[in-house]
């Protein structure tokens, strides 16, 4: 069967980026706070953020040399470490990408432009936060989505996975109660999707796990464009 949707991945998971917030400016806290809210907030300078190596220790990191380091950084069309941020659903991507990506059919969406200096060079570039104030589980179809149900690791090679099937929540609120109903069994169990059904359908959604999943035809143009970035199946959205 054809893959509907696709998640995006950095191509290296090796660079963090983290906002640099001043929480004396009040214009500034104001607006973060809006966009914790889901509200779509309104700003009229850059957002500031720093990148930084993961990897603490220098001897460990795959690459040594700071050349090396601000090639890998700068060619990444998105930012790992960008996806959460104080409860905020968000991404941030190059220009090249934010260009192929506002011509496909986005939900409620804003992008702000953010500049990231690189901690160790001091070389600062533009990018942009794609902000969405709901994510894909605001368009699910509840009653029409199918679920699993697995065991508990240390049970599963006792236990099979089972089928739970359609029909079974009609609200996002009612799968986490039977969620955590299942969680509280002797053996716990997880339930999980099996199909993704919508209600209505985008060519860009959040995950349910904060990650940024793509249409099939989003994915083509992207990868006809030589962008910088993983792509792989979401086998859940069916």
């Amino acid at each position: 069967m054809e893959n509907l949707y696709y998640d995006l991945m950095p191509s290296s998971s090796q660079w963090k980026v983290g906002f640099i917030i001043d929480y004396k400016n009040e214009k500034l806290k104001a607006f973060f706070q809006s966009l914790s809210e889901r509200r779509i907030a309104e700003i009229d300078e850059p957002l500031s953020m720093i990148t930084y190596n993961i990897i603490e220790e220098e001897n460990k990191r795959e690459d040594k040399s700071p050349f090396v380091y601000d090639a890998l950084y700068w060619s990444n069309d998105i930012r790992i470490g960008s996806s959460t941020l104080h409860g905020i659903t968000s991404f941030i991507m190059s220009d090249r990408l934010k260009k192929i990506i506002e011509n496909f059919e986005l939900p409620e969406h804003r992008f702000y432009d953010v500049d990231i200096t690189n901690i160790y060079s001091k070389e600062s570039r533009r990018w942009y936060l794609l902000y969405m104030p709901e994510n894909s589980l605001d368009y699910f179809d509840w009653i029409r989505c199918e679920f699993k149900l697995k065991p508990e690791f240390r049970f599963r090679n006792q236990i099979d996975t089972s089928y739970v099937g359609p029909n079974v929540v009609n609200s996002r609120d009612e799968f986490i109660k039977l969620r955590s109903k299942y969680r509280k069994n002797k053996i716990k169990k997880f339930l999980e999707f099996y199909k993704i059904k919508f209600k209505v359908k985008f060519d860009i959604m959040w995950g349910n796990v904060n990650i940024l999943t793509v249409s099939d035809k989003l994915r083509k143009e992207i990868l006809s464009n030589d962008i910088n970035i993983t792509m792989e199946p979401n086998s859940e959205i069916r």
